[in-house]
């Protein structure tokens, strides 16, 4: 979209759009028009330029509204678009190439390719990709193609990102096109067998490398489902969803499209199985003052309308005493918000900066609170699994199935709806509450969420196996 170009230009004439919903439903149709003049003029680059930039507006809009939002239109013209892009293009002999290692005698390993638009150290959706970087790269050749990774991201320096287990190709090129193309040729010179998408929502060009690149199996993994997106229109691409809300807006996707929908469940490093109880008992705790924790990406605590995390440590504090622990980044002057919040509900009142862990569920299992707080503003589903791997007690709110992630919660976790009802809910808490709680949170992970399930639809998952049940 041009510079400066308003919502009210791309409505109607006469009238202005009636709500948000109905500027998306216009600014969609604007968009579908001007991609497909753009690619019947041979115009790629402006074409690829404005399906991006307006994609990756619509997605910062919708997000906090926790909309999931998609248009069967623009991802059809998206989808032409990505074959016109590509059309006649050829693997270079020179073009930067993943190289492949010979299986056990000889034999060919599986190839993966996992296509993403960047990676984080803290937040969900790089540690669902890590979880399966770490269970198949001894079993698979895996690579991992990133579109738009920036200096101010580190996620490469995990163990489970060894470049010398995986094979890593960050797309660095100056404009869109030319990271499309230099993605084409690595993944032609790989020569998957399946390729996975967990790119961000708006990232046209990992859309146009899932749906041009070849390979026999073809996965999209639905976790953008709160806000606008790109979706695939291959009816040979299979959905994956790790949630029960996000499962049930790719079956209603999928009416249209024939795609098989398939739900992965998420999981994370069991923490007690290979550390004895006894290692675990001594902890991180310095007392036996009531303990909370919380943990999630930035995002996860920024002002949203009405919710606010200061408002929340505040009410957290008004309940009891004791101390909380934040794990994850903080800005400086939202750290210095929440000190001053908790210390003004309560004189002493002990907040704990932990920015950064390795492990979120070994760390929460030497922790040990009494009470793991569900991240608020917006909830986290991979830290919510972390946290019930860990056996905690669980407290979240329940006022939006999607930004409260109410579908990843073990059953009976205790919850509330207002902030008055958080502080009664604290100040109810009793060891006996406490005990119970942890057993449930941790009985429903081993059920739900274990290593095993996950690896099992996983292996399903990559060799094609599921695709016939899950129509």
């Amino acid at each position: 979209m041009p510079e400066g170009k308003t919502i009210a230009e791309d409505a109607p004439p006469g009238r202005q759009p009636r709500g948000f919903r109905e500027t998306v439903v216009w600014k969609l149709d604007a968009l579908t028009q001007r991609v497909d003049r753009h690619r019947r003029d041979g115009d790629h680059v402006r074409a690829l330029s404005d399906i991006m930039a307006v994609t990756h507006k619509l997605f910062q809009q919708s997000a906090p509204r926790a909309m999931s939002l998609s248009s069967p239109a623009l991802n059809r013209e998206a989808a032409r678009l990505s074959e016109s892009m590509l059309a006649g293009s050829a693997y270079k002999n020179d073009a930067p190439a993943l190289s492949v290692r010979d299986g056990i005698h000889g034999k060919r390993r599986q190839r993966v390719i996992l296509l993403a638009t960047l990676l984080s150290d803290i937040g969900g959706h790089s540690r669902l990709v890590e979880d399966i970087v770490r269970r198949f790269v001894g079993r698979m050749d895996i690579g991992l193609v990133l579109t738009g990774l920036t200096l101010n991201e580190a996620p490469l320096t995990r163990e489970a990102f060894d470049p010398s287990r995986l094979h890593i190709h960050c797309l660095d090129d100056d404009t869109h096109i030319e990271r499309l193309h230099t993605g084409w040729d690595v993944i032609k010179s790989f020569a998957p067998d399946v390729i996975v998408d967990f790119s961000h929502p708006y990232d046209m060009i990992c859309f146009a490398l899932l749906h041009s690149a070849p390979a026999r199996r073809k996965l999209h993994v639905w976790h953008a489902d709160h806000s606008f997106a790109l979706r695939p229109v291959d009816p040979e691409t299979g959905l994956v969803s790790v949630t029960a809300y996000g499962e049930a807006c790719a079956r209603h996707y999928a009416c249209g499209t024939g795609q098989a929908v398939i739900n992965l469940p998420m999981t994370c490093a069991d923490p007690y199985a290979d550390v004895p109880e006894a290692a675990m008992s001594a902890g991180l705790r310095a007392d036996d003052a009531f303990l909370t924790a919380t943990c999630g990406s930035i995002a996860k605590f920024l002002p949203k309308t009405v919710r606010n995390y200061v408002d929340f440590i505040a009410a957290r504090f008004r309940a009891r005493g004791g101390a909380h622990v934040h794990i994850g980044p903080l800005t400086d002057d939202l750290k210095e918000a929440v000190t001053a919040a908790a210390v003004s509900a309560r004189s002493s009142a002990t907040v704990r900066h932990l920015p950064y862990v390795e492990s979120l569920s070994q760390t929460l299992a030497l922790l040990k609170p009494d009470i793991y707080l569900s991240s608020y503003p917006v909830a986290g589903g991979k830290a919510t699994v972390e946290a019930m791997a860990a056996g905690c007690a669980i407290v979240h709110a329940v006022g939006h199935r999607v930004a409260d992630g109410l579908d990843n919660f073990y059953p009976g976790a205790l919850n509330w709806r207002t902030l008055d009802e958080f502080e009664t809910c604290l100040a109810g808490v009793t060891a006996d509450t406490v005990d119970c709680q942890r057993r449930l949170a941790r009985a429903y992970f081993e059920r739900a969420h274990a290593p095993a399930l996950f690896e099992a639809t996983l292996e399903r998952l990559l060799s094609g196996a599921a695709s016939e049940s899950v129509q």
